[in-house]
């Protein structure tokens, strides 16, 4: 880190997405504000994630987030000089095992034209070549648990039913072995059913992020719960617009049945965009909408896929009783 900043003191423009390398006076500023906000706010230091004093803030956005150089390793018994991501809103988490990492992770991403958020979200390749970049990057240096060790483990935890005495065994674990994706599902899911959706959305991003791409997604619905519980609603709405991309079947479960109304139709509304010929999608839509032409467009147009013989060639028996449901729907609401 010291060798960078002796050629180059922060950059003006954005370097990775929307963040940009602080100058160092700038590093000290922040970091004193945000020491100053904990000095006025003590009882802040009990909460997961939170702010400590001797973090380096050397990456920022203009929404209040930063990458940070956690020199003593202070978060989670995490390797000294160890990366984190910090948010104003959910606190700090692991990013990157070293600024070595964090430095390769810059190299790569500019030798494929990835740094740039533009570049990365131009395809649905770029996106996915940056994701699988960024995911190896932060798998680089991480513990893992013994086999055997892990398998009775998971077997242990598997055959509990209370989620709190699960967690209890579960994430002192998965902080120790970040690299097992196996406990951080146990984590994700116990504390889903707790419910701490800080905690949710940091294991079912954990989780996904340590399984296999060709098997991604499998934790977007408890992961967009958790961002929408949280208040972080475009961030939700973007895990599951990448869900209903990557998978071809059972997409409605991609979207989460406990969430505000209006949200889960901003969600349906994009997933019918995305995949305008899933007549499932356009009828949770004509049943959910309150707004009454959007209902009776997206009823309609499930009477018109369903009545689509090539569509429905091998699947008439499910598609025939959301056309029967469709009509009857809109029968009533001509009614009314």
């Amino acid at each position: 880190m010291l060798d960078l900043y002796a050629v180059h003191d922060g950059s003006e423009a954005e370097l990775l997405g929307a963040y940009r390398l602080l100058p160092i006076a700038e590093i000290e500023a922040r970091r004193a504000e945000m020491n100053g906000i904990l000095d006025k706010n003590p009882k802040w230091r009990e909460r997961a994630g939170a702010w400590r004093e001797d973090w380096l803030p050397f990456m920022a956005d203009d929404d209040g987030q930063f990458y940070c150089f956690d020199r003593a390793g202070s978060l989670d018994g995490g390797a000294p000089g160890q990366i984190l991501s910090y948010d104003h809103e959910t606190g700090a988490q692991r990013e990157l095992t070293s600024f070595d990492v964090f430095v390769d992770l810059l190299t790569k991403l500019a030798k494929k034209g990835l740094l740039d958020q533009a570049a990365q979200e131009e395809s649905d390749e770029n996106q996915a070549k940056y994701e699988e970049l960024y995911a190896t990057a932060q798998n680089v240096g991480l513990a893992k648990m013994p086999a055997k060790e892990l398998k009775k483990t998971i077997h242990k935890l598997d055959s509990m039913s209370d989620p709190a005495e699960k967690l209890a065994i579960a994430l002192p674990l998965a902080r120790q072995y970040p690299a097992e994706g196996d406990l951080w599902r146990v984590v994700a899911n116990s504390a889903e059913d707790v419910p701490d959706w800080p905690l949710t959305a940091e294991a079912a991003a954990n989780a996904e992020r340590l399984r296999p791409s060709r098997d991604r997604p499998v934790f977007a619905s408890t992961l967009a719960r958790a961002l929408h519980k949280l208040g972080r609603d475009d961030e939700a709405l973007a895990v599951v617009t990448t869900a209903v991309k990557t998978k071809r079947h059972y997409l409605a479960q991609e979207i989460p049945q406990d969430m505000a109304p209006a949200f889960r139709v901003r969600c349906l509304e994009r997933a019918t965009e995305l995949r305008p010929k899933v007549y499932e999608l356009w009828f949770l839509l004509g049943s959910e909408s309150t707004d009454r032409a959007q209902r009776k467009a997206a009823l309609e147009q499930v009477i018109a896929l369903c009545s689509d013989a090539a569509l429905i060639r091998f699947n008439e028996s499910h598609a025939l009783p959301f056309k029967e449901k469709a009509e009857a729907l809109l029968a009533k609401e001509a009614k009314g």
